[in-house]
Order: structure tokens, then sequence, then C-alpha cells
């Protein structure tokens, strides 16, 4: 058995394991690069200003939840980071 073979799938189920995990993996990035701008002059020790945060990741899983696209959900986030006020659209 060859180094690789450990990595690589099997069958189908642990392909999609595999595939879940990488998409995963991209997610987080793609949020954690978002998480500054929207964290922006916010204390997380206030509650109101926790609330603000937590604001557009409750639209950002409710539109992953509705479209079936966790994408979707990070789309979002992305530009709700660009957005001062942070949720596109408001």
């Amino acid at each position: 058995m060859s180094a690789d073979s450990s990595s690589t799938p099997e069958n189908t189920r642990e392909f999609v394991a595999l595939w879940n995990d990488t998409v995963e993996e991209h997610l987080v990035r793609q949020v954690a690069q978002s998480l500054p701008a929207l964290a922006r002059d916010l204390s997380l020790d206030d509650a109101a200003h926790a609330t603000v945060l937590a604001r557009p990741f409750v639209r950002a899983l409710k539109l992953s939840a509705l479209s079936g696209d966790p994408a979707a959900g990070v789309r979002y986030l992305t530009d709700a980071a660009q957005v001062d006020g942070g949720a596109p659209g408001d």
C-alpha cells in the first residue's frame, strides 16, 4: 500500500466525506477572510456588538439552509463584510 492510497477514497461514502471536508475547509478560509471586516469597530464584550456581528451569520445560515447551498451563505458574508452596516441590501 502506497502513502497516496490512504488518501484515495475506497468507495462513494469515503469520497463524499473527503469532498465535504474539502468544501468545509474552503468555506472556512473564505469566512475567516471576511471576519475582520464584519467585526470592525466592534467589541464582543458588549452584547449589543455581539448581536450586530451575529446578525449576518444568522442571515447567511438561513440563506444556506433555504438554498441548499452553503457557498451562498459564504458569499453573503463576503458581501456583508464589504458593505458598511454588515448586511448587503440593508
